[in-house]
């Protein structure tokens, strides 16, 4: 029951993933993308990442890092790159509690300082 549902929620966010880069690129013309939009794309892509490495190895990654390894079930790794926020910046990654999918994924947003107002965060199940 526990594989299904976390099956399901990769798939959820395989899916949210999908609907951001739809979204970014049928965005009407003449429209200034939002990079806000473009941040949330990038932490539902590494948030799906570390949901399937819990899937493989039912631990969570200690670093964003281990991303980029290879899976030891198909070889590849779970990201070929760690995408950054619009701004340049690296993306923030803490695990949140003692649950199977307890973390958060974060960017510090336009000011480049995590812990302020404008910050941005993707959680599971959010």
């Amino acid at each position: 029951m526990r594989t299904a549902a976390i099956a399901v929620l990769v798939v959820s966010s395989v899916g949210a993933v999908a609907a951001g880069l739809f979204y970014a690129f049928a965005a009407p013309r003449g429209r200034e993308p939002d990079p806000r939009d473009a941040a949330m794309v990038a932490m539902k892509a590494v948030s799906a990442a570390v949901s399937l490495y819990y899937l493989e190895r039912r631990s969570l990654p200690t670093t964003l890092d281990e991303l980029t390894q290879p899976s030891p079930k198909l070889g590849e790794p779970y990201l070929g790159h760690l995408p950054r926020d619009p701004w340049g910046q690296a993306l923030a990654y803490r695990t949140t509690g003692t649950g199977n999918l307890d973390f958060v994924v974060s960017s510090a947003g336009a000011d480049e300082t995590l812990g302020t107002a404008d910050d941005l965060v993707w959680s599971p199940g959010r």
